[in-house]
Parts: structure tokens; C-alpha cells; sequence
């Protein structure tokens, strides 16, 4: 996978625009539907879907003591405008640590950046 952090076509690493973070309902159901939801919208490569979803999620956000938290890093090339997504998502231990779910990071580049002849990040 391309490092979406990074613009092929210009050669030139990504800057953050912006940084969003949602803490997600502790339901094991509601964070596999949030999951699934997530790997739609990476697929289309729909930053601005994506960013809508966690908006949405952070409005509904009720339990500030849930064990699940997702970013979204909105990256921007410099050279080209075109937009990246570097999402993580993480746990919360026993000890109230968060840790990097690594296994469940996402990343593309948008579809400007396919047309202009880049290699787009797959999710």
C-alpha cells in the first residue's frame, strides 16, 4: 500500500489540514457497523464522506468514557491540492491507555489524485 501521507505524482510528503477525532459507543455492534461503514466510504475514496461520518459520529457522541477512538488526518499536498486520509483507530486498555489498533489503520488519496495519474492509497 502507498503511503497516503505522501503525494506520488508531485513527490512531496503531505501537510495536516486538519486533525478529527470521535470517541465511538463501547457496543460491539455499533463500532462493527461504524467499521464497515468506514471501508464503504475508504473504497469510494470519499474524503469528504468521510470527514460527513465522523462529523455525525461527534455529534452523537454521548460517552466520553468509551473504550474506542478514531482520527482522521485530512492531508493536503502543497504542490497540487490534492487531499489524503490517514485514519487510526484505538482502544482503551484495562489501565486507561490508548493503543493504536494497527491492524485497522486506513488511507487514500482522493479521486483528483487518481485522474491526475497518481497511485492512490488503497483502504
Amino acid at each position: 500500500m502507498n503511503n497516503p501521507g505522501y503525494c506520488v505524482r508531485c513527490n512531496r510528503y503531505t501537510r495536516s489540514k486538519q486533525l478529527y477525532a470521535v470517541l465511538v459507543s463501547g457496543r460491539k455492534e455499533f463500532v462493527q457497523e461504524t467499521l464497515g461503514r468506514i471501508k464503504e466510504i475508504c473504497g469510494r475514496r470519499d474524503a469528504k464522506g468521510l470527514i460527513g461520518l465522523v462529523m455525525t459520529l461527534r455529534k452523537d457522541q454521548k460517552d466520553s468514557n468509551t473504550a474506542t477512538r478514531i482520527t482522521v488526518d485530512e492531508r493536503v499536498c502543497p504542490e497540487c491540492d490534492g487531499v489524503a486520509i490517514v485514519g487510526r483507530m484505538y482502544r482503551r486498555d484495562e489501565k486507561k491507555k490508548w493503543a493504536e489498533l494497527s491492524a485497522l489503520a486506513f488511507g487514500f488519496t482522493d479521486r483528483a489524485a487518481e485522474a491526475d495519474g497518481r497511485d492512490p492509497a488503497r483502504a
